[in-house]
């Protein structure tokens, strides 16, 4: 790992993957330092806020010590289902036409493989997925949307994401899940952690109404 100071409060930690900092922040927060007072982890990066009175030399000894704390796993990728019919992918059409693909070749690459979460932010669910396909590498929409179903699918420079509730977005949205990324009973949790591994899996309109129904 490779700590830097970015100012008298906060460091940066960087580790080899998204799920080593994962696991290292997990760690510290367990571990619950006195000069703690916030951790946050994503892209294979953790910044720490500290207590602005405590001893550098201490701080950065304790982090050395820090043991990591390993992130629930599974013997197989999370299975996302999506449907890609138009009525779900808003904007298909423009991401085949700016790609120079078609559109079923468009929703073949973004399935076509794994994707690692990166990170979780934004919104309580809410994980960056990637790396997609190289030629659906496209910049945000130039006029977000105000408002974005719950379960939307979408893409943007070198990510997939799937929007938990309705919330305003500017990324190219390319389907829908009918699964809940969130759930709050027994207690709250979210499907995705970082480093975990998601596999979207193409599902038909009547799939989808037979899957939201249950």
């Amino acid at each position: 790992m490779t700590l830097i100071w970015l100012n008298e409060d906060s460091f940066q930690v960087t580790f080899s993957s998204p799920a080593a900092a994962s696991q290292w922040a997990a760690g510290l927060a367990q571990a619950a330092p006195l000069w703690l007072r916030e951790v946050s982890a994503g892209f294979g990066q953790v910044l720490v806020m500290v207590d602005i009175q405590s001893d550098i030399a201490q701080i950065e000894q304790d982090c050395r010590l820090i043991k990591a704390q390993a992130q629930p796993t599974s013997s197989s990728v999370i299975r996302v289902p999506v449907c890609y019919d138009p009525s779900f992918g808003l904007d298909l059409a423009e991401v085949a036409q700016q790609t120079g693909l078609n559109i079923e070749q468009v929703i073949q690459r973004h399935h076509s493989q794994p994707l690692e979460v990166l990170a979780m932010g934004f919104a309580p669910g809410f994980g960056y997925l990637g790396a997609i396909d190289a030629r659906l590498r496209l910049p945000r929409k130039s006029t977000p949307r105000t408002r974005i179903p719950a379960g939307s699918v979408a893409i943007a420079e070198q990510q997939s994401v799937i929007y938990p509730t309705e919330t305003p977005g500017g990324w190219h949205i390319l389907g829908r899940t009918p699964v809940s990324l969130i759930d709050y009973h027994p207690a709250p949790g979210t499907m995705f952690h970082v480093g975990a591994q998601v596999q979207f899996v193409p599902i038909s309109l009547a799939e989808f109404e037979a899957w939201s129904d249950d």
